[in-house]
């Protein structure tokens, strides 16, 4: 969900998310390196007629 419409221009909004989701990225580069580095290489092996969308990588014993 955005977290303001784009017309409200909630620049903090916008940036909290933003360094949310990099933080979260590289929390989990960062401590799962081997699992990060099967999944870019699954990622570089599909066909390009597949539009991924996203991915979500998390510790098995994370509930969300």
């Amino acid at each position: 969900m955005l977290p303001a419409p784009i017309e409200q221009l909630r620049a903090d909004q916008w940036r909290h998310q933003i360094d949310l989701n990099i933080t979260g990225l590289m929390n989990i580069i960062g401590s799962h390196p081997a699992t990060c580095g099967r999944t870019i290489g699954f990622l570089a092996t599909l066909p390009p007629r597949v539009n991924l969308q996203q991915i979500t990588i998390m510790p098995t014993g994370q509930t969300t």
